[in-house]
């Protein structure tokens, strides 16, 4: 009776993985996936890789099953990706998990440049302190 009921929410929980990631590939726009809807791909995928290496369920079956929708090499990525995640997880003990990764802050210019350009706009004779505060220099 446990394994029959063990397999009844198996398959509510593939059935609702599998709604999910129809509804994320539906929706797709022209400017690609969202970082949430990404980031919750990556979530699916990263408990189906754990419990298909554990229980020896091949990746194709997963793919076949979970993700339809999507193109095969599409869905391996996202597979290879969500199992990095997980053995980064696992290995390194972390104690704080976000769905969404922080993105590396970018500049054209480097920071001593900033730091430059800062300094100069704050001890140049001719600027003065601005009536608006969206324009104060952080």
């Amino acid at each position: 009776e446990q394994n029959s009921e063990q397999s009844a929410v198996g398959r509510i929980a593939v059935d609702g993985m599998k709604a999910l990631t129809e509804r994320i590939a539906n929706s797709k726009s022209d400017g690609g996936r969202r970082k949430e809807c990404r980031a919750l791909l990556k979530m699916i995928g990263m408990t189906l890789t754990e419990a298909a290496e554990l229980q020896g369920v091949s990746e194709r079956a997963v793919i076949r099953q979970v993700f339809p929708n999507f193109s095969r090499r599409s869905a391996q990525r996202i597979l290879k990706k969500a199992g990095e995640k997980r053995k980064r997880f696992e290995e390194q003990e972390l104690c704080d998990f976000t769905l969404v990764e922080d993105e590396k802050k970018r500049s054209k210019y480097s920071s001593q440049q900033i730091d430059e350009l800062r300094n100069w706009m704050l001890t140049n004779d001719y600027s003065r302190d601005s009536p608006q505060a969206k324009d104060t220099i952080r």
